[in-house]
């Protein structure tokens, strides 16, 4: 024959002992969540602002870059151009001193001088 007995109720008496951590109320774990939440929002705004900083510094080293790359090719174009008008100058003293004779140099320095005046 099976007979019916009550369910034990008694667990609902019991207290936790002093080692067990105390039962938390849902709104506690909630306030305890939006303040892990919103110190993470904090943490997060603060590396935006790190980053963003850094971005700014990263972004003027590349304009100041950009600026030398500039200034360096000007003066390299400029010391090509003076290169060009130097070898073109030697190219016209070896014309002029080294495969003429000084009698040919001088009557054309001298036909020059008249057709300037002229």
């Amino acid at each position: 024959m099976i007979t019916h007995t009550s369910p034990d109720t008694s667990y609902n008496n019991v207290r936790p002992s002093d080692n067990e951590p105390p039962v938390r109320s849902e709104e506690q774990e909630n306030d305890t969540i939006h303040r892990r939440l919103n110190d993470i929002l904090a943490y997060l705004e603060v590396l935006d602002e790190k980053k963003d900083a850094e971005i700014a510094a990263l972004r003027r080293e590349l304009q100041e870059c950009r600026q030398a790359g500039e200034g360096t090719r000007q003066l390299i174009n400029k010391l090509l151009n003076d290169i060009d008008k130097y070898r073109k100058d030697i190219e016209w003293y070896q014309r002029t001193y080294e495969a003429r004779s000084l009698p040919g140099t001088i009557w054309q320095k001298l036909l020059r001088k008249r057709q300037h005046k002229i």
